[in-house]
Formats: C-alpha cells, sequence, structure tokens
C-alpha cells in the first residue's frame, strides 16, 4: 500500500520505549525484528504503511521505492541514529528543525510518560 503524502505536516508521536536512536549511522530499522523503530518507521506508520511493508527495512527508499515519497532522508537519519545528543529533546528539536527546513510532511513529538 502507497503511503498517504499529507498537504500538511501530521505529527508522529515517537515512543521512547520502541523508537531505536542514537546508535550510529546507518544501524536502526523502520521496524526490527524486536519492534524497535526509527523515526521515520513511526511516521510511515502515521502515513498508512502497514508493519510487514516497512518490517527489516533500512530506509522508507528501500520499502517503497521512488514514490511517493521523492525525499532524501539521509539527514533525518543522521540525526536519528547520531551519537551526539544528550537528550531525547534535542534529537526531537533537531529532527523537525530538519524537516521544517526541507518541507517534510511530519513533525515528530515524544509521548508522554
Amino acid at each position: 500500500m502507497p503511503l498517504t503524502i499529507p498537504t500538511e505536516p501530521i505529527t508522529v508521536v515517537l515512543d521512547p520505549a520502541r523508537w531505536v536512536r542514537g546508535t550510529g549511522s546507518g544501524s536502526s530499522y523502520l521496524l526490527d525484528a524486536e519492534g524497535g523503530m526509527c523515526c521515520w518507521g513511526f511516521a510511515c506508520l502515521a502515513l498508512g504503511a502497514s508493519k510487514d511493508e516497512i518490517a527489516h527495512e533500512s530506509t522508507v527508499y528501500t520499502a517503497f521505492g521512488d514514490a511517493p515519497l521523492r525525499l532524501d532522508l539521509a539527514d533525518q537519519y543522521e540525526i536519528n541514529d547520531g551519537v551526539g545528543f544528550a537528550h531525547d529533546v534535542d534529537r526531537v528539536r533537531e529532527l523537525n528543525r530538519n524537516a521544517e527546513a526541507r518541507k517534510l510532511p511530519v513533525r515528530f513529538v515524544l509521548k508522554e510518560a
């Protein structure tokens, strides 16, 4: 099923218990075998993808090819996987700053405890 791309950014809630981040470049999946996800795994589900479509995929491109997201998300993956953030709120702030600058259809928030 193709992703539904909104005309206005949607809010994507990141669950810290399932969010895989800060593990080093290229080491996370949209959805891993343990149920962990990078930020764009959460985004794909919010945009209409199924868990089967994103399981064990490293990028939106490997899961869906060129369509419908013709976006270079390398910066987003680097922010998600980067080890230079002391706090989740700082990582989310940088993901959103980058998403807004690049006109990506998402805004990330942390799930309330």
